[in-house]
């Protein structure tokens, strides 16, 4: 083999490679903002509805027998959800970078750059205990 030849299947193998990461990253920020917004509802519905953790078992059932060929939406995972949103809601840095992993910031000056770091490490940390790993690509998110 030349090598001309040699270094294109290397470049296409990076380019593969890289192309499979930012995948991974896009579908676990896509799976974090959905995790976000269900533990957002069930917090809020039971705030607002005086809902018990009655409704949390009844939704996990509801959706299995919805989306039966579905994993991840178990009476555990749904009350992590509810606690991971519970855990951040009130923090001034979490909420824009929830925002930033689904849609561009329209104002970046929320968030103080020497705190991002330990943001960012916190959060995916939490994520990755509270959801067993599902957050793991995301030590590679730039933040700017």
């Amino acid at each position: 083999m030349n090598k001309e030849y040699i270094n294109w299947i290397q470049s296409l193998e990076d380019r593969i490679r890289s192309a499979q990461l930012k995948a991974s990253i896009a579908v676990n920020e896509q799976m974090i903002l959905l995790y976000w917004d269900i533990g957002k509802d069930l917090y809020e519905k039971q705030q607002s509805q005086e809902w018990g953790s009655k409704v949390v078992e009844n939704l996990a059932k509801d959706l299995k027998r919805e989306l039966p060929d579905t994993n991840g939406f178990s009476r555990t995972n749904l009350f992590a959800m509810r606690k991971f949103y519970s855990f951040y809601k009130d923090s001034a840095l979490t909420n824009p970078f929830v925002h930033q992993l689904g849609e561009p910031m329209q104002n970046d000056s929320l968030i103080v750059p020497q705190a991002v770091g330990q943001l960012k490490a916190d959060f995916v940390m939490n994520c990755q205990s509270i959801f067993k790993g599902i957050c793991r690509p995301l030590k590679n998110l730039k933040m700017n």
